[in-house]
């Protein structure tokens, strides 16, 4: 069924990834950066991370824009009984149907939402990217700690955009 895998690949990206991989390694880079941990190694995973962001940026992508396929009720029109329905009927009432699933629940409006979210960490990773972090002591710059926290705040506003986006078909 789509609705189980759209929904276990959106948990699989936000609370895997994203809420018990990557938030956690950035308050992790942040005890280093602000002296509290000596932890080298949560460096080399954050670049690791960096690098790896541009496939999980396609990941967040792709999954937004799959979202109003994979979710819409008009699902339910492929499966008995509503399948069962007139041709004429479906014609019309499966249209009708997504369009006000659409509205009714807000759902281009929570793309677009994800959407911004993703560029914003996107951004924010390039900025971080930007430092030269191969020393405790770049690490330990304002520059760094302040690039560190704009992108967590940004993994976080990301993390919220996907998490409001919907887990089962709304009707």
């Amino acid at each position: 069924m789509m609705v189980d895998s759209w929904a276990s690949r959106k948990a699989s990206f936000n609370h895997d990834w994203l809420r018990n991989g990557l938030l956690v390694l950035l308050g992790a880079v942040r005890n280093v950066s602000n002296g509290s941990v000596e932890n080298s190694a949560v460096v080399a995973q954050l670049k690791q991370e960096a690098n790896q962001w541009s496939e999980r940026r396609q990941e967040a992508l792709e999954l937004i824009n799959s979202l109003e396929n994979e979710m819409s009720p008009v699902f339910f029109f492929q499966v008995s009984p509503l399948s069962n329905c007139d041709e004429e009927v479906l014609s019309w009432l499966a249209d009708l149907v997504h369009a006000s699933w659409i509205r009714r629940h807000l759902i281009h409006e929570q793309m677009d939402s994800a959407r911004f979210a993703v560029g914003n960490v996107d951004t924010a990773f390039h900025e971080l990217i930007g430092y030269n972090s191969s020393s405790i002591d770049s690490i330990r710059s304002l520059e760094f700690s302040e690039a560190l926290n704009r992108l967590s705040r940004a993994c976080i506003a990301m993390a919220n955009a996907f998490g409001r986006l919907p887990t089962r078909i709304l009707v």
